[in-house]
């Protein structure tokens, strides 16, 4: 009996190293799909590569003037993190935002498209993001932009003082 209990979890192991290569791999070929979508719509990645501490970690995607749309948005989520996402005068308006939920960024500017103050507050709610900047105003991701019933379940949970 322990001779096939012993196969069975051999089995299983080596199993569990292939779909997890094939998991890692999948995901590499998706992102890779995403900077491709940047390049071709005119994008620009930049990374930081200057220096003794060069780290290759993604500084800006900047899709300015791209004719992005709502449905183009997926692509960015599955980019590295960077500090700044640009996607400005693009035709991207509220309903596309939810595509961005979760994205975690430091700063990005939406200037120029169709977003609501109430649409990027939702964002600011949903995603990492500090700091939006959309036609002349910027919303940072502070205790003033939480939602009130948000706010109250954070306070009664003793996140928020």
């Amino acid at each position: 009996m322990k001779f096939t209990i012993l196969k069975l979890l051999v089995v299983t192991a080596v199993l569990s190293v292939i779909m997890v290569f094939f998991s890692m791999r999948q995901q590499d070929m998706r992102r890779n799909m995403s900077i491709t979508f940047v390049s071709d719509n005119g994008g620009k990645l930049v990374y930081d590569t200057k220096g003794a501490n060069a780290t290759w970690s993604l500084q800006s995607v900047e899709l300015v003037s791209a004719n992005i749309k709502n449905a183009d948005l997926v692509h960015l989520r599955r980019i590295n993190p960077p500090q700044l996402l640009d996607l400005s005068d693009n035709k991207i308006d509220d309903d596309g935002l939810h595509q961005l939920y979760g994205i975690s960024t430091r700063n990005m500017n939406l200037s120029g498209t169709a977003v609501t103050r109430s649409g990027v507050i939702a964002l600011l709610d949903n995603s990492q993001c500090c700091s939006i900047s959309w036609d002349g105003e910027t919303l940072n991701q502070t205790l003033d932009v939480i939602e009130p019933s948000r706010r109250k379940k954070r306070e009664q949970v003793g996140q928020v003082q």
